[in-house]
């Protein structure tokens, strides 16, 4: 049974985001017009504006938030893992070692209107009912940093760390279980704003994102100090410093 929530918060109002509609099924929506035509024929009506109170508004979606297999279905484009699959930039895909890359860096970008004219026309699987809101198909989909660089970068950076990395940063099963050590030590010391408590790494695979951002931004750069060799421990404290700028509302602008 698949859950597909749609949900909602008003920017500038710091309150926890509401539930809008929610879909269930045995599986992901089978028709993308029937599954998005109560909200889009909402959007609409919405951005054409309202009266509350002799007063009016109008309301525009400043971002949709979802994984990559989400992402491209509700926009009508190739999958992450397809040639010209990148929802950012116009680059064909280079298949290497069962895995889809692509290894531009400064390739061209996808804008929104290159996406509504569809001038590439091997990104595109069918028409997205969203082309007709508001909502920038490709500046209103960010990428999430919960799959991309919690479960995604931190999680490969256990693995290399521990399992499949070159000699050069892997540590021994002894540095392991001293790290392990320090972070039980950490439980009684952690607020009850973290949802979770550190757990030794012998059980990193059952690690929730939330373990993982928390290690990332918080325990990681006191346990990792003096157990990781200078060059990989400074390599993980530039993606601490990156993601920690960024996640801040304070040091970073791009609101």
């Amino acid at each position: 049974m698949q859950f597909w929530p749609i949900l909602g918060i008003l920017q500038g109002y710091f309150k926890r985001p509401f539930i809008i509609a929610l879909f269930c099924g045995n599986a992901k929506p089978h028709s993308l017009s029937e599954y998005l035509r109560d909200l889009v024929g909402e959007l609409q009506g919405l951005c054409r504006g309202f009266v509350v109170k002799g007063k009016q508004f109008s309301l525009m979606v400043t971002s949709v938030i979802c994984d990559a297999p989400a992402r491209a279905f509700i926009k009508g484009i190739k999958s992450h893992t397809g040639y010209s699959g990148c929802d950012k930039c116009i680059q064909g895909g280079v298949y290497k070692k069962h895995r889809m890359t692509f290894p531009e860096v400064y390739s061209s970008r996808r804008t929104d209107a290159s996406f509504y004219s569809m001038s590439d026309e091997e990104h595109h699987v069918a028409t997205s009912p969203l082309k007709d809101t508001s909502v920038g198909m490709v500046s209103g989909f960010p990428h999430d940093y919960m799959h991309l660089v919690c479960l995604g970068v931190m999680r490969r950076l256990f693995d290399l760390w521990l399992a499949s990395g070159p000699l050069r940063c892997r540590i021994s099963s002894h540095q392991s279980k001293l790290i392990s050590m320090v972070l039980i030590d950490l439980k009684d010391y952690i607020p009850t704003d973290f949802v979770r408590k550190p757990r030794p790494l012998s059980e990193r695979l059952r690690w929730k994102a939330t373990e993982l951002r928390q290690f990332l931004l918080y325990t990681g750069p006191v346990v990792l100090r003096d157990v990781l060799s200078t060059p990989v421990y400074n390599n993980f404290m530039l993606l601490f410093v990156a993601i920690f700028i960024l996640s801040s509302d304070i040091m970073c602008c791009l609101k």
